[in-house]
């Protein structure tokens, strides 16, 4: 990406992943929206084939809001500890960003996405968060076990992520996400549980948006999998994983710049 970045010669560059899908119209879009900001990233819409990942990659999506807040609000800008960025899709104006440092700043962070959005905040740059389901789609996994696997390992963000505050995503995703439902259904429950089954119902509603038809009863369902969802997270956040496509992330290179971009 660092050197599609120097070899670019327009004023804006658009990094995609290699299984998105762009639809007419989307270039545009996307630089319009851009304007305000010194980074851009887009959500796309997530095409889900099976029905277990129906159910499962919406779960996983729902814990983004629990732990980042909203992403999408007009003016509204993340805490450098908070950013995030999308990297199938990040949108930026070519000559700044290069001389910041491009992506090179972020070199050898497992989750470099999310590490770029907080380095960035850390020096006071703007960051934006579109919506881009009509524009482009993306067939993340091929299957609910690659969802799980891979998704997995990263939602975290654990490269970006300093250990105590992951500590507090993850004790807050237990509190207000996965334990509500169960309290409720053993009749062990608090109204304070049941406002949280609500507040996630209504998260889950506004997620679906972002998901390809047919969605069906797989998607209707998925709240039930925020139990396990949510234990994976936590061995993720306790365990993670530092290597993906055959590349080794050194977990101290990690760590230090994660440390780097949230307490900069």
């Amino acid at each position: 990406m660092q050197q599609g970045l120097e070899a670019a010669t327009g004023d804006w560059v658009i990094f995609l992943d290699a299984d998105t899908r762009p639809r007419p119209g989307l270039v545009a879009a996307l630089v319009e929206a851009a304007g305000p900001y010194d980074l851009l990233s887009a959500a796309p819409r997530f095409v889900c084939e099976s029905a277990a990942e129906r159910m499962l990659h919406p779960a996983m999506a729902a814990t983004l809001p629990y732990r980042l807040g909203p992403l999408d609000i007009e003016g509204w800008q993340p805490s450098p500890r908070r950013a995030l960025a999308n990297g199938q899709c990040v949108v930026v104006r070519r000559e700044p960003f290069l001389a910041s440092g491009g992506w090179e700043r972020v070199a050898g962070n497992l989750s470099e996405d999310v590490a770029l959005a907080r380095s960035l905040r850390a020096d006071g740059a703007r960051v934006g968060f579109a919506d881009a389901a009509d524009l482009l789609e993306v067939r993340m996994y091929a299957s609910a076990r690659e969802t799980w696997t891979g998704w997995g390992r990263s939602l975290m963000g654990s490269g970006a992520t300093p250990p105590l505050q992951q500590a507090g995503d993850v004790a807050l995703l237990w509190l207000t996400l996965a334990l509500p439902l169960p309290r409720l259904a053993s009749r062990r429950g608090t109204p304070l549980d049941a406002l949280l089954v609500a507040v996630r119902l209504a998260i889950h509603v506004a997620l679906a948006r972002g998901y390809a038809k047919p969605r069906g009863l797989p998607y209707a369902l998925a709240p039930l999998a925020d139990l396990p969802v949510t234990a994976w997270l936590t061995w993720s956040a306790l365990r993670p994983s530092r290597r993906w496509r055959g590349r080794t992330y050194h977990a101290a290179a990690a760590r230090g710049a994660g440390a780097a971009a949230a307490g900069s």
